[in-house]
Order: structure tokens, then C-alpha cells, then sequence
């Protein structure tokens, strides 16, 4: 469920008293907030969102499948970091 700018203090508030929330991101962008959200119907998905709907605007997406889950996050490797670029002066 993605969430719109609301006051972050009572996002966070809602999303702690949410326990269909198991994820809750605030993020820069056009939304404010990604939260993964488990729900068990189309049902219980509107009672969840309705909740966040007196905040702000909110939207959804289902996952319909998952092609990679849980990856293992390497370190990253010098040879694959990019120098950064630096301003060429006449001195």
C-alpha cells in the first residue's frame, strides 16, 4: 500500500496499531510511505486501506508473483564503484 504526505507522527502511530502492517517505509518521492500489508481477502484489503484513507490518499497493488525474494546483499566491490566525477579547472 503506498501513502500519501500525511503528518508522519500519526502514520507511524496507525501503522504501529495496524498489525495487518508488517512493513512500513517512509521514502522520498511521490508517496511518503510503502507499507507491506497482509491481508487475507478483497474484504479485509478495503477495511485496512480505509483506515490510512482518513490520513491522506492511498493506493494498492497485489503481487502476483514473486520472481526474486530475499536476495543476499553483497558488499559492494571497489572495481564496481564508479569514481566520482571531478570538476576540470585551468589551474
Amino acid at each position: 500500500m503506498r501513502v500519501a504526505r500525511a503528518e508522519y507522527a500519526r502514520v507511524v502511530k496507525l501503522a504501529e496499531q495496524t498489525p495487518e502492517v508488517i512493513n512500513a517505509w517512509n521514502l522520498t518521492g511521490e508517496d511518503s510511505w510503502v507499507m507491506e500489508i497482509a491481508v487475507i481477502d478483497v474484504r479485509h484489503l478495503d477495511a485496512v486501506v480505509t483506515r490510512f484513507c482518513i490520513l491522506t490518499e492511498t493506493s494498492t497493488c497485489i503481487v502476483l508473483n514473486a520472481a526474486r525474494e530475499n536476495a543476499a546483499v553483497l558488499p559492494a566491490r571497489r572495481q564496481h564503484i564508479k569514481p566520482s566525477i571531478r570538476k576540470v579547472t585551468g589551474k
